[in-house]
Order: C-alpha cells, then structure tokens, then sequence
C-alpha cells in the first residue's frame, strides 16, 4: 500500500477536508477491500468524538460493530464505498471507496488529518511513545 496523494483544506472556525488516496495492487485489492475497509472505519470510529448536540448519544466505551459496518457500506458503478456520517454520537465524517484497480480513497470532513494517521498505524507505525521526564519517570 502506498499513499499518492495526499489533500488537506482547513476552513474557519476549525472545519476541514482531507482526502487521502492509496494504490493498493489489484491482486490485493481483490483479497483484502472488506477487511481494510472495516479497519480504516473502526479507526475512525474510535478516534471520533461527539460535536456539538450529538454528545448526547455518545457513550465512551462503545464499540464499532460488524452490523455498523454493513448499513455503512455499499457498491456503486463498480466500486465499494462506506459512508458514515454519525454512529451513537459520534462523528464520523468518514468515505471510503475502493476501485477494482486498487485505487482507495479515504475522505474525512472536519476531522483534521486523522485519515494519513489511520494509514500509519496499519502500515505498523508508532505514533506515540512515552517519554520521560528529567528524573527519569514517565
């Protein structure tokens, strides 16, 4: 998997559009479009919070479900798109489609640049460590 292309647009008062397009080879594509799409959706389900009135359905310890995945997704001119938008008061703001040529795009709205990051983390890169203090503690 290899990102070639990369948009990211920030608006006032802290909106903003980012699109992350992938190319995955079509060999790959084929075995795996379900299972990286249901990935990338259940990390943008855990890193999404709520906005504005939508905090009163939101629950901290809920979880992105296999059923949650299936209403979201859908094929279209040949393509396997997932959109969602809120989930239990989360905000989601999430597309993803995927071409049988294994061009993948992920478009996130008002989440910063949350996709690039779902995308390390499944290429298996660490995004946080803990560092330590002067006394050596953590």
């Amino acid at each position: 998997m290899e990102i070639v292309g990369w948009d990211y647009q920030a608006f006032g008062s802290g909106d903003s559009r980012s699109k992350v397009t992938l190319k995955v080879t079509e060999e790959d594509i084929q075995w795996c479009v379900f299972a990286f799409i249901y990935s990338i959706a259940v990390l943008s389900f855990a890193d999404a919070r709520p906005r504005g009135i939508s905090d009163l359905d939101f629950e901290g310890d809920d979880e992105f479900s296999v059923k949650d995945f299936f209403e979201c997704l859908h094929y279209e001119y040949g393509q396997i798109r997932f959109h969602a938008d809120y989930i239990r008061g989360r905000c989601i703001k999430t597309s993803i489609t995927a071409e049988k040529d294994g061009t993948v795009k992920i478009g996130t709205v008002n989440r910063g640049e949350a996709a690039s990051r779902w995308v390390d983390k499944l290429k298996g890169k660490k995004l946080m460590q803990v560092v330590k203090g002067q006394n050596g503690q953590q």
